[in-house]
């Protein structure tokens, strides 16, 4: 009895043992990761070891640009009883749009974005009957913002029935030169960041030992438009946003 009793009050040591050493595992483990940096945030995050020391940082910028370039998407839709006609009568149509078009648009600026016929399908108790054909053919025209409005005027003049959207861009110099700006600006954001975080760790600033960059364009896929008093239609032109961002491994001593 006694001999139980003994082992009993060994087993309840060698637990309270095992739960006191876990506990200071635990306590010595986050201690640990708050004084060498090992607990970040989304911005900021710090590491240092016996054999690489360094700060890593992300910067983010972002630049709104007006648009100087429009891409139109419109076209014609037919609808006949035979396929075959409603196609011809879809392209007749289209040789007096693409005449407007090129009024103010360049040839190699025009170009087919889509092309379809399909049936026109009528249910009736529960079956199918083909009751016409559709044609649709809708074409992408990369214009100046200035001649949206003259371009879309003028096709739907010449019979275009389907103006689908505007879609807003930069011309490739412009894109370059903002895409650069907004760099600019995220790299100084993030170099601001590496040395607020040094300063108040003590330390200094070594160059880079890692860095990786870009940017991207976000363009707004619609436009705002009105009727003049001319019954001209002028189109808004929206912004173009440029977003940058930038992560950098600072060394430091």
């Amino acid at each position: 009895m006694a001999d139980s009793k003994q082992e009993t009050e060994k087993k309840r040591k060698a637990l309270v043992i095992t739960i006191s050493i876990v506990w200071i595992i635990i306590f010595g483990s986050i201690i640990l990761a708050l004084r060498f940096g090992l607990i970040s945030n989304q911005q900021i995050q710090v590491i240092q070891s016996s054999t690489k020391d360094k700060i890593d940082v992300s910067g983010y910028a972002e630049v709104s640009e007006k648009a100087d370039v429009a891409e139109i998407y419109l076209g014609v839709e037919t609808q006949n009883l035979i396929a075959s006609t409603s196609q011809k009568e879809n392209a007749n149509i289209m040789q007096k749009v693409y005449r407007e078009i090129y009024s103010y648009a360049k040839k190699e600026d025009v170009e087919t974005y889509s092309l379809d016929l399909s049936p026109l399908i009528d249910w009736k108790d529960g079956q199918e009957k083909i009751i016409g054909y559709k044609t649709t053919h809708i074409l992408k025209i990369k214009s100046g913002v200035n001649d949206a409005g003259k371009i879309i005027d003028n096709a739907v003049n010449a019979g275009a029935n389907k103006i689908n959207s505007i879609v807003f861009a930069l011309t490739d110099a412009r894109k370059e030169s903002v895409g650069a700006e907004a760099l600019k600006k995220a790299i100084s954001d993030a170099r601001k960041k590496a040395l607020i975080t040094a300063e108040q760790m003590g330390v200094t600033l070594k160059k880079p030992v890692y860095i990786t960059a870009g940017y991207s364009y976000v363009t707004p896929y619609y436009a705002a438009y009105k009727e003049m008093a001319s019954a001209s239609t002028q189109i808004l032109a929206g912004s173009v946003k440029v977003t940058a961002s930038i992560s950098v491994s600072y060394g430091f001593e």
